[in-house]
């Protein structure tokens, strides 16, 4: 299955000494077959093979919408 980066989120630093900021990405990706969450191999041209455990977060737009491109979101959370 293909996915989409469609956003990098930044959180505020929570505890001191903590080693990064903590920042989530989210994917879309076809709206059917939605994947359950889980850790998933992802494969990068550029940055080669990560893996991730996503979780759908549920489709853009509203039901009965008329987006563009309907797309499934997928997050996944980096602390």
């Amino acid at each position: 299955m293909e996915v989409e980066l469609a956003d990098v989120t930044e959180y505020p630093v929570g505890a001191s000494g903590a080693f990064r900021t903590p920042f989530s990405v989210l994917f879309h990706g076809r709206l059917e077959p939605v994947i359950p969450q889980g850790i998933y191999r992802l494969e990068h041209e550029k940055l080669g093979t990560l893996e991730f455990f996503i979780v759908p977060v549920g489709p853009t737009g509203t039901v009965g919408s008329a987006a563009a491109d309907p797309a499934m979101r997928y997050e996944a959370v980096f602390g």
